[in-house]
């Protein structure tokens, strides 16, 4: 009978610190990029704003990196004015965390032939994985250390009043590798993207281990297999058929355009050969 009267101060309690915790979930992604603004426009004026107008790509890299390394000060500057917010504001990235761990694993094992989706927004995925997995659990990731920074008093002392300078200057050295890093990723994957292509051709395409063969007959060339419609190839090389051979140089109307590709996808993925370049189109 005496314990009933604690339940409803409880449930306030708990409910107090349920409204926390996802006050915090919720607010930190949209104050990391605010104060991770002026970065931002920096980055850009470099050519590193990770837009592609012309290819309908974003490269979120740049920016989930910045929501990482401002986090923290978001969530130090948060903790030291609220304190009430650190008990549950160091925990608010293990469920972010393991979405995005769940998200990494299922992409690696399905080995998509197209832009990973947690970094590379495109109309095809329309930036789901980028803006509402990614970019969130960098912001509430580094909102968490910022967080747990404000608990630990004796470290907090020895970084900001002893070595501020020197944690300054590594920070940006770290923050500029990655940049650089960051920078070679999206030139390398962009320039992958280019070469796929997708079979087009409802009847498929013939696809043969010799280029040769297809050029001398390009319906039904020797030990080849037909490509169905949808698989994804990646293009490594791009000649001209003539008169049955192959040649460097335009064909003109008597000769046609081959390919050779690296299957991605179906039961041929892996196969290197040749197809008629007529039954592909870019990505």
């Amino acid at each position: 009978m005496f314990g009933t009267d604690d339940q409803p101060e409880r449930r306030i309690v708990l409910l107090a610190s349920a409204l926390r915790f996802f006050g915090q979930l919720v607010l930190c992604y949209p104050a990391a990029l605010v104060a991770g603004a002026p970065i931002t426009f920096l980055l850009s004026k470099f050519g590193l704003s990770g837009a592609h107008p012309q290819s309908d790509v974003y490269f979120a890299g740049y920016e989930a990196l910045i929501c990482l390394f401002i986090g923290p000060f978001v969530g130090w500057c948060a903790g030291r004015a609220m304190p009430l917010l650190v008990v549950t504001g160091r925990w608010i990235w293990v469920a972010p965390a393991i979405l995005l761990l769940s998200e990494l694993t299922l992409q690696v094992r399905i080995r998509a032939a197209s832009l990973p989706e947690f970094l590379f927004a495109t109309s095809a995925n329309e930036g789901l994985g980028v803006f509402l997995v990614t970019l969130p659990v960098g912001s509430v990731a580094g909102y968490s250390i910022g967080m747990a920074l404000v608990g630990m008093r004796r470290l907090r002392a020895v970084l900001v009043r002893r070595h501020a300078v020197a944690l300054a200057l590594a920070s940006t050295a770290v923050f500029s590798l990655c940049v650089g890093l960051l920078g070679n990723y999206e030139r390398e994957k962009l320039e992958w993207w280019s070469r796929l292509r997708t079979v087009v051709d409802p009847l498929g395409v013939v696809f043969s281990p010799e280029a040769k063969s297809l050029c001398a007959n390009p319906q039904n060339a020797p030990v080849s297999i037909r490509l169905t419609r949808g698989t994804r190839v990646e293009r490594l090389e791009n000649r001209f058929c003539k008169d049955g051979r192959l040649s460097d140089t335009d064909a003109g109307r008597d000769g046609f355009m081959v390919d050779k590709v690296r299957v991605l996808t179906g039961p041929s993925t892996g196969m290197q050969g040749w197809v008629g370049a007529y039954g592909l189109n870019p990505m």
